[in-house]
């Protein structure tokens, strides 16, 4: 239950809310006109959830968090179906300043370092729920985008994981989730 799904040829997004047996029962964020029996539906492995990194503030977003400026650029003033944009730049630069060095054992929670957003609020970088380890390498202060990395942790286990500015998982294909833009196994 609760996973997110993307339905027909449009990859139109949505979310299993009941399940009975073998039947799921999916709510379709869009228009679902010409959605019929048989048309493909894929899990995407996780619940419905929002990106949240530098970028997000300023901007006004429609209900599965595409932004309506991108978007109207895209499709015009009416969004049409399928329409996908990143909800957050992945082309620009923000400036990271660490809080924490390598050697530092942290876990999720922890403040790893921050992004100026606005004059006003800083954006906090921190370890994500379940990561927990010695930081191996922890990026300089400088001006780093969402798709470099800004950490990589190694737990008790030695599995490691490279962490990013972006701190919620819908980074995949245009937004949507499937990739981890917050972060990554290696």
């Amino acid at each position: 239950m609760s996973e997110t799904v993307e339905v027909g040829e449009e990859r139109l997004i949505g979310e299993v809310i009941a399940l009975d047996g073998e039947v799921a029962t999916l709510q379709i964020y869009e228009d679902t006109g010409g959605i019929r029996p048989g048309d493909p539906v894929e899990g995407q492995g996780a619940p419905l959830s929002v990106e949240i990194g530098p970028g997000l503030l300023g901007q006004i977003f429609d209900g599965i968090q595409r932004p309506l400026k991108a978007l109207a650029r895209v499709t015009g003033i009416f969004i049409g179906r399928g329409a996908q944009v990143a909800p957050l730049d992945r082309k620009k630069a923000w400036a990271f300043t660490p809080r924490r060095q390598a050697g530092d054992q942290v876990a999720g929670g922890d403040i790893l370092g921050v992004v100026p957003e606005t004059t006003a609020m800083e954006y906090r970088v921190l370890a994500p729920p379940g990561v927990a380890g010695e930081i191996f390498y922890m990026a300089a202060p400088g001006a780093y985008t969402l798709k470099e990395p800004i950490a990589r942790i190694k737990d008790s286990r030695g599995r490691e994981t490279e962490l990013f500015l972006c701190t919620a998982g819908r980074c995949g294909r245009a937004g949507r989730i499937g990739s981890a833009c917050c972060r990554r196994s290696l």
